[in-house]
């Protein structure tokens, strides 16, 4: 692909070192089945039933605040106003970072960092997607290091506690990788998937209607609503058999 190639021939590992150790993390995770195993240990410890039950309300917390702001006003545009901006304040409010200056601060690092994984990313854009990496991981070990002295209720404290839990030889790097990994996973993904499912509903309102007017359909409605519109790019999905 001509895109990556670009975006490949402007990287330089010396110029931007935060990326290039970022670059190296799913390597690092998978190359050694005990340490791969371990994370997974840990990452799965750390989701118990207690924390997605507080994480659940922390998302419908805030995507309320940005429907409802948005909703306000006689018109607004749902990817600028909702789907972009609640993802990412979603992934800052679970590391703890509550509303305030550092919370968009970090909320907008995390944004200009997720676009370093898109194979398309304009090779221009890497001094802003370094600035943020160093921003992030800088805030990332001066959490560890607070939740390490005073736990609180966030997933910093759950990994950190997994991981004693589960008697995982933890290091800062490791809770930084799996920090990462969520911003990456969570970002644009989730972006996409809310806009590609409005946009969806829009183009057959038949199905909206049924899903308005049936709204214990919904559950069922998001899980096919992902199916049908990917949100990741250069992914594909093929049906195995022939389906009606």
């Amino acid at each position: 692909n001509a895109g990556i190639a670009t975006a490949m021939a402007g990287f330089d590992s010396e110029r931007y070192p935060t990326l290039a150790w970022m670059r190296e993390i799913p390597p690092y995770l998978n190359k050694d089945r005990n340490i791969h195993m371990a994370h997974r240990r840990m990452v799965i410890a750390a989701f118990k039933p207690k924390a997605i039950q507080r994480i659940d309300k922390q998302i419908a917390a805030i995507y309320r605040k940005y429907t409802d702001e948005a909703f306000s006003k006689p018109t607004f545009d749902l990817v600028a106003e909702v789907s972009s901006r609640a993802p990412s304040s979603v992934i800052t409010m679970l590391y703890g970072i509550d509303f305030g200056d550092q919370h968009e601060t970090f909320r907008q690092a995390a944004i200009t960092y997720a676009a370093f994984i898109d194979p398309l990313l304009d090779p221009q854009e890497l001094p802003n997607c370094e600035e943020a990496a160093s921003y992030l991981l800088a805030t990332f070990r001066q959490l560890i290091r607070e939740r390490q002295e005073q736990p609180r209720d966030d997933l910093i404290s759950d990994f950190i506690q997994a991981a004693n839990d589960e008697h995982v030889a933890l290091t800062v790097d490791m809770i930084c990788a799996n920090m990462l990994a969520l911003i990456s996973s969570g970002s644009s993904a989730i972006r996409h998937g809310l806009a590609f499912a409005v946009k969806g509903l829009l183009e057959n309102p038949s199905v909206f209607n049924c899903l308005k007017q049936n709204p214990e359909l919904l559950d069922n409605a998001v899980l096919e609503l992902l199916r049908h519109q990917v949100s990741t790019k250069f992914f594909f999905r093929y049906a195995k058999k022939d389906t009606r």
